[in-house]
């Protein structure tokens, strides 16, 4: 059998690659599409395939790009249509486009693909030590300019221990109750496929893109002089705030690690406690893993969130002031974006949030505050501009706004993810902003 992925431009899904690893594995031939990617080509480029199967992941947001394809699909070559990622397996009512929904991991599709077309709900994988190495070539035979990334992204585990009430993780742990929440690779195979990667496409750096990367203490042990050993490329990885201490700092610096990813989201502890569910942690805890970081010269990227219910423009301040604190080197900021069954959610006036809300962030954010998003990192780096931001927060957004402050983040992100100027051409030529 023939299938084809559809995904809109952007980075390699580690989702999409374990799924053609099992179906190659299987004996099937499988292919990938970045529709952005190929442009006015898309079609024809789906004629010459001619696949069986159209395989889409779909988050949120995207729906409507998704019934659009499986539209075009179905004028071209009639091929059975199969839905999963995070929107079908929370929203399956919506997708009324598709032959198959899959909700859950589908890393043994095609046993259910043998069954008649419906609605499923495929568990957690229990051993993902079990799997193949993922199948990388599925993006990077096609599209060179992901192949030749100084930086990789590699996953180490699955899942999250965590139930953050605007994370999808916390619907994840309802809908399936009593399975493993975090599930582990064994530390050689996380080290093999990073060789691998090395040996056939390159790389400079290693980012492990696992929610938390450093909650298992004794996976570390084995897993970081291993690492050192035998990989001993710089890398950078996600942990928590209320995780990261001297001990844990020192661990990962031995090993090659150069930067770590933390969430802020709010600079206000009752909005990360009563709000977000990010527990009640002062914002003594994140100033301490700050200068944790700073003492022993890891590049700190933190996320932040702004336009949460309750929020002012001056809490929303607050969270620009302890980016300042934490003195990171790069800042991620985005606006709160409320979904349906989402425990954030509940924060909402009744009835208000739907799938569709999502196209209509104006509707919760006022305009002061989508200007302190644009302008957030660069009053991060620069405290001395705030009398002037504020007045510019009064304004009506422009793009000029977000053309200054794409720039200087960009900039700055690249000098935490260490991208080479040929890393930065194929972004600038390929990726789009949000996709990073």
């Amino acid at each position: 059998m023939r299938f084809l992925f559809l995904q809109k431009n952007g980075l390699p899904w580690h989702g999409s690659m374990a799924i053609s690893a099992m179906l190659k594995q299987q004996g099937h031939d499988v292919q990938l599409l970045l529709t952005d990617e190929e442009g006015r080509n898309l079609k024809q480029s789906i004629q010459q395939y001619w696949p069986h199967f159209v395989l889409m992941s779909v988050i949120t947001g995207e729906e409507r790009w998704a019934q659009d394809m499986a539209s075009l699909a179905k004028s071209i070559c009639r091929p059975c249509i199969v839905v999963g990622g995070p929107h079908p397996t929370f929203y399956a009512e919506t997708v009324q486009y598709a032959d198959y929904v899959i909700r859950g991991e589908a890393d043994n599709l095609w046993a259910t693909l043998e069954q008649p077309p419906g609605e499923y709900l495929l568990q957690p994988v229990p051993d993902i030590v079990m799997l193949p190495m993922l199948d990388r070539s599925l993006y990077y035979d096609r599209y060179p300019h992901l192949a030749k990334a100084s930086s990789k992204q590699v996953l180490a585990a699955r899942g999250c221990p965590y139930a953050c009430s605007f994370c999808s993780n916390h619907l994840t742990h309802k809908l399936f109750p009593g399975t493993q929440r975090v599930r582990r690779r064994m530390p050689s195979q996380v080290v093999l496929e990073i060789m691998d990667v090395a040996q056939h496409w390159g790389l400079k750096t290693v980012s492990f893109t696992d929610d938390v990367f450093c909650t298992d203490s004794e996976w570390l042990d084995k897993f970081l002089p291993l690492y050192r050993s035998a990989v001993g490329l710089p890398f950078i990885c996600n942990t928590r705030f209320d995780v990261f201490n001297e001990s844990l700092a020192e661990r990962l610096k031995w090993a090659g690690c150069y930067g770590v990813e933390m969430g802020v989201e709010s600079g206000v502890q009752r909005i990360r406690a009563e709000i977000l569910g990010k527990g009640n942690k002062p914002n003594e805890t994140i100033i301490k893993a700050g200068q944790i970081a700073k003492k022993l010269k890891l590049a700190l990227k933190t996320y932040n969130i702004i336009g949460i219910p309750s929020e002012t423009f001056n809490d929303a301040m607050e969270t620009v002031r302890l980016n300042q604190q934490v003195k990171a080197d790069q800042t991620s900021c985005s606006f709160m974006t409320p979904y349906p069954k989402y425990d954030i959610a509940k924060h909402y006036p009744a009835g208000t949030v739907t799938t569709s809300s999502i196209y209509q962030p104006g509707k919760w954010v006022p305009r002061e505050i989508v200007n302190l998003q644009t302008f957030f990192f660069i009053l991060v780096k620069a405290p001395w501009l705030e009398g002037l931001v504020r007045k510019l927060c009064k304004l009506p957004p422009n793009p000029l706004f977000r053309t200054a402050a794409l720039g200087v983040y960009g900039l700055f992100m690249a000098k935490v993810h260490r991208l080479t100027l040929g890393d930065i051409w194929r972004y600038v030529r390929h990726i789009k902003p949000e996709r990073i």
